[in-house]
């Protein structure tokens, strides 16, 4: 028997939200700190924060609104990491020199079977399992098994202080000290030689495919993205100001942002965004304060910046979830990435009428691409689908 036509399954995608300000920034009520490190899950709700003198490590269950101290050890921390659903923590620090986990949203850590070490950055894939720490070597050290077991991984370049995970830890960007990249497409099994960028990686974000990337770098304040995976790189727009420390890329690779300082005496600190992939950027209306670290949620419209003087801030702007729809011979997948805002997904026959029906279906989240997705039968109804904001 054939498989039943989809011809004529029809699909409208709209969204429906409710009218907000436009870019904005505000002062959490984070406590004074030297911020050294943040990270968001995927929606932007729960936020993990560290301090960078030999300070403890605090979380957020509401996007920032209120903070709680977690029971972590005193450490300088130098980078957080945070699973999509905001359960699996990890933590890198300099001082100890000790690699922590949490799988309970920083109710409880652990530390970690490594060397002692000054850990550069810990980063996660969107399931919290794959784990890779980097200490200013040519060795990483990786986990499939979210910190439980760690192996070693040689690499052909010394001194790597940053990696870069797609969201199923599959793609791995590597940049060190002087500006040389390694990309891998099997998680780290073997690398290849990307391009030479000539300056200290302060940071390397990637997008949910791993095909985005951007850089910051404090050497000669240069910042490159690449469209490919890391197979060729273009400068970008953004001043040449000197001290680029922190960068973030949302899901779909389109919202970027990076943030520093233009002199070491703090002379014009800034944050800068685009939301064209990179081809152009804007200057963000912040104040001038030592900012060390980015978090975005994966829509890109949750932005936290953590600073070593002015605290931790929040930026928002409106959420504009796209419906991407897939078909196959058995079902109609819909999705759009997580959105740091909620919303549902509804159902009519026609696209005149109010007759919006709200679908009790629950969401998947495909830690793949950190999209919610919708999986309904192909004998569905010929139907219009939106999102409406709760």
């Amino acid at each position: 028997m054939k498989p039943p036509p989809l011809a004529w399954v029809f699909c409208a995608f709209s969204v429906i939200v409710r009218p907000s300000a436009g870019q904005s920034w505000t002062h959490s009520s984070a406590p004074s700190n030297y911020w050294s490190a943040i990270a968001c899950s995927a929606d932007g709700t729960k936020v993990v924060a560290a301090v960078g003198s030999t300070g403890p490590i605090y979380i957020s269950t509401n996007a920032g609104s209120t903070w709680t101290l977690t029971t972590s050890p005193g450490e300088s921390w130098s980078s957080v990491a945070c699973s999509a659903d905001g359960t699996r923590l990890a933590a890198a620090g300099t001082a100890g020199g000790n690699v922590f986990t949490s799988s309970d949203g920083g109710a409880t850590w652990r530390s970690n079977a490594l060397p002692a070490a000054y850990w550069y950055s810990i980063t996660s894939s969107a399931n919290g399992s794959n784990l890779t720490a980097t200490r200013f070597a040519s060795t990483l050290y990786q986990s499939t098994d979210a910190g439980a077991t760690w192996r070693t991984n040689s690499t052909p370049i010394a001194d790597i202080t940053q990696v870069a995970f797609s969201a199923d830890g599959r793609r791995l960007a590597a940049g060190n000290n002087v500006g040389k990249i390694l990309v891998s497409t099997n998680s780290g099994a073997t690398w290849s030689s990307s391009n030479s960028l000539g300056y200290y990686i302060n940071s390397l974000a990637s997008s949910a495919d791993g095909l985005t990337l951007l850089t910051a770098s404090s050497s000669i304040g240069r910042s490159y993205t690449s469209s490919n995976g890391g197979q060729a790189w273009m400068s970008n727009s953004v001043p040449n100001n000197g001290f680029w420390l922190a960068a973030a890329v949302s899901a779909d690779g389109t919202r970027l942002a990076i943030a520093g300082s233009t002199a070491a005496s703090g002379n014009g600190r800034w944050i800068y965004s685009s939301s064209d992939s990179g081809a152009t950027w804007i200057s963000n209306d912040v104040p001038r304060v030592g900012w060390q670290s980015l978090a975005t949620s994966a829509d890109g419209n949750l932005l936290f910046a953590a600073s070593a003087d002015g605290g931790i801030w929040i930026r928002r702007t409106t959420p504009r979830p796209v419906l991407r729809p897939a078909l196959s011979t058995t079902n109609l997948t819909i999705g759009y990435v997580v959105p740091s805002a909620s919303f549902v997904l509804q159902q009519n026959t026609d696209f005149i009428s109010s007759n919006w029906l709200t679908l009790t279906n629950v969401p998947v989240l495909n830690l793949t691409n950190l999209q919610n997705e919708f999986t309904l039968p192909a004998a569905w109804p010929r139907s219009f689908f939106r999102l409406q904001e709760m």
